[in-house]
């Protein structure tokens, strides 16, 4: 954790066991489909995602974007430079959710009062704090592009897709879309799946169409089964 959060911004190895000391730091556990936290649960703790891949979602459980080890691994904001050394004596509730979602997701969960307060109290930690936090902000942007892009392509989709027919028109865009951002088959049809179509449907245009093979039609049967 060191090597990722915290050397490259300025921390020193010592710097870094003063904030250990100081911030009762525990590992901790989840499996795929546990929240890490829920919206309206107090924020004690702040986490660095070391293993997995977590789904930051809204209030009204809407993914916003998923955080992943390395660059914009905090869930949550690590350092406001412009809040109060005692804002977080008070409990504060977090305004959205994370959920684990991979096999297995585990953190470094640090004492959020005691962090900040240690980095208000060291100039130099604060500073390394700050350039700690563009980075993060930096890499959970970076995240957030390519899940807009995969949301906005499932909301087109759902689009074209609501009244049972696809046409020339639609599927030109969906596919000039996909070309453009680089939409993959797997989320392409994980998509399909999620709207209650499947990729032969998709193809046909048509929900319902999939044609099936010749020789399982009655037409197909009774062609087959007449005398030479």
């Amino acid at each position: 954790v060191y090597e990722k959060a915290f050397l490259p911004y300025g921390f020193t190895p010592r710097q870094f066991r003063s904030l250990l000391e100081c911030t009762e730091p525990r590992w901790m556990s989840w499996e795929d489909g546990q929240y890490m936290r829920r919206r309206g649960e107090e924020m004690g703790q702040v986490h660095y995602l070391v293993e997995g891949e977590a789904e930051v979602l809204s209030s009204t459980d809407d993914l916003l974007h998923k955080v992943t080890p390395g660059k914009g691994a905090w869930l949550g904001e690590f350092f406001d430079p412009n809040a109060a050394i005692d804002h977080w004596d008070k409990p504060r509730k977090s305004p959205i959710s994370f959920r684990c979602r991979a096999g297995h997701c585990r953190t470094l969960a640090l004492d959020r009062a005691a962090l900040h307060r240690a980095l208000k109290n060291s100039p130099q930690m604060e500073q390394a704090a700050v350039r700690a936090t563009v980075s993060d902000v930096w890499g959970k942007m970076h995240r957030i592009v390519p899940d807009m892009r995969r949301s906005a392509y499932r909301s087109m989709l759902e689009v074209a897709l609501i009244d049972g027919e696809l046409d020339a028109g639609e599927r030109t865009m969906l596919a000039d879309y996909r070309k453009k951002h680089k939409i993959g088959d797997d989320l392409h049809q994980e998509v399909l799946t999620d709207l209650g179509w499947s990729v032969e449907e998709y193809a046909v245009g048509r929900k319902g169409g999939a044609r099936q093979p010749s020789w399982f039609t009655s037409e197909g049967r009774s062609q087959r089964c007449r005398p030479a």
